[in-house]
């Protein structure tokens, strides 16, 4: 299993939600960046790998709608 990621501030010490790719990750970095710190790199951020495979609140809707809208797709070719 591929681990997620979060990105790391120490400077406003907080830490991103879990991102199933690194480079979701580095994004809600860039975004951090540019609002709390002017697009300046804070000293000492980073993107993280974060070990387990518990799945956030907002990964489980993605996963639901998406198994929702195939089943309406099979059921529509059905019938």
């Amino acid at each position: 299993m591929r681990p997620a990621f979060r990105y790391s501030c120490p400077v406003c010490q907080t830490e991103s939600r879990r991102y199933a790719t690194e480079v979701g990750a580095r994004g809600h970095g860039d975004g951090h960046r540019d609002d709390f710190h002017g697009g300046e790199h804070p000293f000492g951020e980073a993107v993280v790998p974060v070990a387990g495979t518990r799945l956030e609140r907002s990964d489980l809707r993605v996963i639901a709608i998406v198994a929702l809208l195939l089943a309406a797709g099979l059921i529509s070719k059905l019938l």
